[in-house]
């Protein structure tokens, strides 16, 4: 990669994307939330979004519990706690 960057090193429209390249990089870099999926599956259980089927252990998108939700695996309803 180093060589070809050296064989473009004095083209202005090639600098100039090597610049806005790197601006792009750095800016998507800062953007990424950088929680581990254990985290977000904690957080998920932890604030009810997701349940555990009791009968077969399915994880259920349950959402806020404001509606009736079966698994849709074997239809065991799911009971607001």
């Amino acid at each position: 990669m180093t060589n070809i960057l050296n064989e473009f090193e004095n083209e202005p429209e090639m600098e100039e994307i090597l610049v806005c390249g790197k601006a792009v990089i750095s800016k998507k870099f800062e953007e990424v939330d950088w929680q581990s999926p254990e985290t977000l599956i904690e957080e998920n259980f932890r604030n009810r979004e997701w349940v555990e089927c009791e009968r077969c252990g399915n994880i259920i998108y349950y959402g806020d519990g404001s509606e009736d939700v079966k698994c849709p695996n074997c239809g065991q309803k799911i009971e607001d706690d």
